[in-house]
């Protein structure tokens, strides 16, 4: 599987994780403080998308820089 599919599928993978784990919590009587909706999914796109980038990333061979 390419890099940028895997980084894909595992954005949404630990977004339906953490959505599962907030409801587990509701339901025990445990309140999620609104601010964790915003930080944990920049903090799982943050942590993906760059490396998703910086494997993606290859070298033109036809491409040869200026002598």
């Amino acid at each position: 599987m390419p890099i940028a599919q895997f980084g894909i599928v595992l954005t949404i993978v630990l977004l339906f994780a953490f959505a599962y784990i907030k409801s587990l919590l509701l339901s025990q009587g445990i309140d999620v403080p609104q601010r964790y909706y915003v930080y944990v999914p920049i903090l799982i796109f943050s942590g993906i998308w760059p490396f998703m980038i910086s494997r993606g990333i290859e070298q033109n061979p036809e491409f040869e820089p200026e002598k």
